[in-house]
């Protein structure tokens, strides 16, 4: 089962940097009064980022227009809280539920119901906490995420600079780019969501068709988890849907799982007769759909869903280049594509 925290519904004030843990702000009745430079809560957008919230408030001036952004530099100066109220359903109850974020920009603490989860640091990469033990059924649960402030440039290193030193996985370009404004943006920019299972579930799924003649074969990997201290079996189905809807290949096998171990399962799925996927001016775009469900004595644990398209794609040396001539043509099931960017 999953449940999307993201919404419109999130709470979100600035702190100076180090404000948050002698106010300390993750507690439940803490609010931001009398704290500069507003003093109060506003609304935020989750996903999003600090930067929006605070336009929509009213409270900073169009960063676009004149030279209102450098009155809007110092919201990247400081450190972000945001909260969010949230109450589970009772079917949940006796589940073993995680918390996972998308994504986050760029370091962050978490907290729930005042207990500290853990922190991460990396725009691009996603997390999760086991929140199990934390979580409430008889009182609203309260998330508190400190969004700490932009790193160093240093860290990050901007248009003047060199890649080999950048320390930290955050967008570089709005440090000092000569195309967009000075804008360092941060928040939970990527979604929220609670999963609920019954102690085993999909961490990840990794498709990849080939074609070989007028059949693709589809290697699947999917990775597992448990929270079971004793090893224990499941079972993994695994289907492909066409573009239509139709079942075009079906698997199912047996994986044993065992706690703080990640287990991959791997397999291959023919799909008779593919439709191809093309580039939007060459064909169409049909898409086939990968279901993987984790069950154990019947009861279905986790289920993911993975959308894919069957294409064969080759770089080719250019029409009538010398025989030891580099391939720069790309080629998209048998035909040629002139590749169409910019920097």
């Amino acid at each position: 089962m999953r449940w999307r925290l993201d919404g419109d519904d999130w709470l979100l004030t600035p702190l100076v940097p180090m404000e948050f843990w002698w106010r300390q702000a993750w507690k439940r009745d803490w609010s931001p009064t009398g704290c500069p430079p507003w003093g109060q809560w506003i609304r935020a957008c989750v996903p999003g980022d600090v930067i929006s919230d605070s336009l929509e408030a009213g409270l900073i001036p169009h960063p676009y227009k004149d030279l209102n952004s450098l009155a809007c530099e110092w919201l990247s100066e400081r450190d972000w809280v945001y909260r969010k109220e949230f109450t589970l359903p009772e079917a949940w109850r006796g589940k073993h539920v995680r918390l996972r974020f998308e994504g986050v920009d760029d370091a962050c603490e978490v907290y729930l119901n005042e207990h500290p989860l853990g922190e991460q640091e990396g725009m691009f990469v996603p997390f999760e906490f086991d929140v199990t033990e934390r979580l409430h059924f008889d009182q609203p649960n309260l998330l508190t995420v400190l969004v700490k402030h932009m790193p160093p440039v240093d860290e990050v290193q901007g248009q003047i600079g060199l890649t080999r030193r950048a320390r930290r996985w955050k967008a570089r370009f709005t440090y000092d780019w000569d195309w967009c404004t000075r804008l360092v943006p941060l928040g939970i920019w990527q979604s929220v969501e609670l999963l609920a299972t019954d102690g085993a579930w999909i961490w990840d799924v990794w498709v990849r068709p080939r074609v070989e003649a007028d059949t693709a074969e589809v290697e699947v990997q999917v990775q597992l988890q448990t929270a079971h201290q004793e090893s224990r079996e499941w079972s993994l189905q695994l289907c492909i849907v066409s573009p239509e809807g139709e079942f075009v290949a079906y698997q199912s096998g047996t994986v044993r799982l065992c706690a703080g171990i990640l287990t991959t399962y791997r397999s291959t799925l023919s799909v008779p007769c593919p439709q191809r996927w093309y580039p939007h001016d060459l064909g169409e775009q049909p898409l086939y759909q990968l279901r993987v469900a984790l069950s154990c004595e019947g009861n279905v644990s986790d289920e993911r869903e993975v959308t894919f398209g069957i294409r064969t794609v080759r770089a080719v040396p250019n029409e009538g280049a010398p025989p030891d001539a580099l391939p720069y043509t790309l080629e998209v099931n048998g035909k040629r594509l002139f590749v169409k960017g910019w920097n």
